[in-house]
């Protein structure tokens, strides 16, 4: 049997659901709309995202404005887990996400952020921004598959664009500038 995660953050769970655990890793008061971390649900387990002092990507947030963060943590397949689907793991994401409160900044980890791109582009009223980080995910050549969606999405929906916003073509988003448009 696998050991829990030591968390280097101080955090408790917020809910607990037959596919996901979320975290709650909020700081007092109610600034900023809520982050959700998306981490990984293979290979690595979710204190990936906050794996040491000084290492941790819940501290940076944390310490650059992000005072309504949430991680949600995938648990291991189980006999009662074994037919879910894709589908079945987006229901239990928007049941943290409505948790929370939509719309949130969604930040996917890796396959986190394939099914974070996914949630994003079924649910666009529910994600106000989204950041990938080595998420197996397509980003170039064209309007491809759910990049192309989601990006056509973007296109026809500019009334919701923030111009200050660097977008998602752009590269790397620093947690302080999330934190700025959150």
């Amino acid at each position: 049997m696998c050991e829990k995660p030591e968390w280097t953050t101080p955090n408790h769970e917020m809910l607990v659901l037959t596919a996901l655990r979320l975290r709650d890793f909020s700081l007092a008061g109610n600034g900023c709309c809520p982050v959700d971390v998306v981490a990984p649900f293979a290979l690595h387990d979710a204190a990936l995202a906050d794996l040491a002092p000084a290492h941790s990507l819940i501290e940076t947030l944390r310490t650059n404005g992000c005072s309504r963060l949430f991680l949600v943590e995938w648990m291991s397949a189980t006999m009662q887990t074994q037919l879910h689907t894709i589908d079945s793991h987006l229901a239990e994401l928007n049941i943290a996400v409505d948790d929370v409160g939509a719309p949130v900044a969604l930040i996917g980890l890796c396959q986190g952020g394939w099914l974070s791109l996914i949630y994003a582009t079924r649910f666009p009223d529910k994600v106000r921004k989204l950041v990938l980080a080595g998420a197996p995910v397509r980003h170039g050549g064209g309007d491809v598959g759910l990049v192309g969606t989601l990006q056509s999405h973007e296109r026809h929906h500019d009334q919701r664009a923030d111009p200050s916003w660097r977008g998602p073509r752009t590269g790397t988003i620093y947690g302080h500038d999330l934190a700025a448009r959150t």
